[in-house]
């Protein structure tokens, strides 16, 4: 398993007994906005001073775009996920979120 579907599945674990939510949802992929905002607090800077607030707005309307795309994605997994957790056979899902090998 990849670092990123064993993440995958711990998040469906979280949700296993409990409905899934956006805030939820967001909440688990924390840590992944704050290098996001750190990476374009940097870059927004480096564009600040090559081009000023308009070079700088770009780069804004882009970092609100992609948490707008995030919030879709997030809104989609928690209307699928009812079903989605009847048919998953749980027990796979905790040996294989437990488990230490990779695959490429």
């Amino acid at each position: 398993m990849t670092p990123l579907q064993r993440r995958n599945l711990r998040v469906y674990l979280q949700y296993r007994e409990r409905s899934m939510t956006v805030l939820g949802l967001f909440r688990a992929n924390l840590p992944i906005y704050f290098y996001l905002l750190f990476f374009f607090g940097f870059v927004g800077a480096l564009f600040y001073c090559a081009g000023g607030w308009r070079v700088t707005s770009y780069l804004a309307v882009a970092l609100v775009t992609m948490l707008a795309r995030d919030i879709g994605y997030f809104r989609r997994a928690t209307r699928i996920w009812p079903v989605l957790r009847q048919v998953l056979d749980w027990q796979k899902v905790e040996q294989l979120a437990s488990s230490e090998e990779s695959v490429k």
